[in-house]
C-alpha cells in the first residue's frame, strides 16, 4: 500500500520522481506540504486530480487492478528509493527520514481516518462497505 501512496504522490508531484537534495528538516516539510495538498485535492477536485483508474483497485473477485500512476512514473528515478553514495552519512539520513516517513503514515496518528474508506470507495466496482 506505502507503494501506491509514494507512486501517486510521484505521479503528482515531479518532485518526488528523483532523490531530493536538501535538509532533512526542508524534506520532510516538502513531504507534509505535497501530503496536505493531495488530501485537499481528493477531497475538492478528486475527479481531476485522481481520475477512475488512476489509484490501484480491487475488483469483487479480489483481483488487483492497477492504476495509471504506475504507468506515469515506470522510468522515473525516484525519490523514495535508498540513496547509494560513497559518502556513508548522509544516505543515512536520507535513509531514517524515509523510513521515518512510512512509519508514520502508517499509524494512527499518521493516517487520516477517512482515508482508507474514501480511496476504496472512488475507485471502479469496489465495495463501499
Amino acid at each position: 500500500m506505502i507503494e501506491n501512496c509514494f507512486g501517486i504522490l510521484s505521479a503528482r508531484w515531479r518532485i518526488f520522481r528523483r532523490p531530493i537534495r536538501a535538509a532533512d528538516s526542508l524534506v520532510q516539510q516538502i513531504v507534509q506540504a505535497t501530503v496536505c495538498l493531495h488530501n485537499y485535492l481528493r477531497l475538492t477536485e478528486n475527479a481531476m486530480y485522481c481520475p477512475v483508474g488512476f489509484v490501484d483497485s480491487e475488483d469483487s473477485s479480489g483481483v488487483i487492478r492497477e492504476g495509471e500512476w504506475r504507468t506515469i512514473v515506470a522510468a522515473d528515478q525516484g525519490a523514495f528509493q535508498r540513496i547509494e553514495t560513497p559518502r556513508g552519512r548522509p544516505q543515512n539520513d536520507a535513509n531514517l527520514v524515509r523510513e521515518s516517513l512510512t512509519s508514520y503514515f502508517l499509524t494512527d496518528r499518521g493516517s487520516l481516518p477517512w482515508q482508507w474508506q474514501h480511496t476504496r470507495s472512488t475507485g471502479p466496482g469496489l465495495p463501499t462497505a
